[in-house]
């Protein structure tokens, strides 16, 4: 009965080239042929640790289906911008390279004339773009932050590490030509800053959108409290609440647990006019009176956890007047309590 139902089947069922390629590969010669490959990967990059103590990374433009124009086509593709094309080509030569090839002509007793420009004079714009549309964007995402916490954000999106990581994940790496393979994390960042300066050029106003959708959503899931931490957080508060014409603040030990144990506990309140405008837990007083009063500077300045997302993917509603300098900031006693 059981042979009977499988021959039905067989007649029933296409017998398809994927079937035909899966019962190809589904045999008992595969296992020790993938065992022998990685068996002699492994071999030749023990060699190579041995003798030159790293393992080579092949350039993806040495091997033979490599096509360069198709490559910058579909990078356009990916990302979704149209660029002129000799500003994207130009994007992605690098100084060393445009001596490397200059050189490589002086050993030939050749004329000298590559005909190439680096990419620093783009990237020097690119960089300028960066840094005016992030400032905006986070302006107008964070209207309550002190221009000194714009800044701070603005430095950690711009860092080297941080745009050398964006270029990698958009697929610069293959595209840089540089003498270096592969490109350091500053010939990637300079490249990332030539294509925004490239698109920049192309069209301002896409060029805005495209730090804003890549670079700016680098803060998804980071806390801007980590990456703008103040030094002396109650001196800060008790600036900006004398400042405003309030009373200073009063730290009050709420409740404690194993207050003498390893385990212990203390949950510090901070007031203003009698209303508690902070409070954090910690394992000593200090700890918690500090938590507190950074908490009451998250509540003050808009950047607690319970504040509204970040509008990702939105055009930058701030404008490039500065925000309140921190030594000027001020607040109302209805916002204060309400905060």
């Amino acid at each position: 009965m059981n042979r009977a139902s499988t021959l039905l089947l067989r007649s029933i069922l296409p017998h398809t080239s994927t079937c035909r390629l899966m019962g190809r590969w589904n045999n008992r010669s595969v296992k020790p042929y993938l065992k022998e490959i990685n068996k002699r990967r492994d071999t030749v990059e023990l060699n190579h640790m041995l003798k030159e103590g790293q393992i080579p990374i092949p350039r993806r433009s040495s091997f033979t289906d490599w096509n360069y124009q198709a490559e910058l086509m579909a990078l356009q593709a990916r990302i979704g911008e149209q660029f002129d094309k000799e500003l994207l080509a130009r994007a992605f030569v690098t100084e060393s390279h445009v001596k490397l090839e200059i050189k490589k002509q002086e050993e030939l007793g050749v004329d000298v004339s590559t005909g190439l420009v680096d990419n620093s004079e783009l990237a020097e714009k690119g960089l300028g773009v960066i840094n005016k549309a992030l400032i905006r964007w986070i302006r107008g995402a964070l209207p309550q932050l002190p221009e000194e916490g714009i800044l701070s954000v603005t430095d950690y999106l711009t860092k080297e590490i941080m745009l050398a990581d964006i270029a990698f994940h958009l697929g610069l790496r293959e595209l840089v030509l540089s003498e270096e393979y592969p490109p350091s994390a500053t010939t990637l960042a300079h490249s990332l800053q030539a294509l925004i300066g490239a698109l920049a050029r192309t069209d301002s106003t896409r060029a805005d959108k495209f730090v804003t959708d890549i670079i700016a959503t680098q803060l998804a899931g980071k806390d801007i409290n980590d990456i703008w931490s103040l030094t002396d957080p109650m001196k800060t508060l008790t600036n900006i609440l004398t400042a405003s014409g309030l009373s200073p603040p009063e730290s009050r030990l709420l409740w404690q647990t194993g207050p003498v144990t390893v385990l212990s506990s203390h949950m510090v309140g901070v007031f203003c006019n009698k209303e508690i405008i902070g409070h954090s837990p910690g394992e000593s007083i200090e700890i918690a009176e500090e938590m507190a009063a950074r908490d009451a500077l998250r509540n003050i300045f808009n950047t607690s956890d319970a504040r509204a997302p970040l509008p990702f993917g939105q055009e930058a509603s701030g404008n490039d007047n500065p925000n309140i300098a921190l030594a000027e900031f001020t607040v109302e006693a209805t916002n204060l309590i309400n905060c």
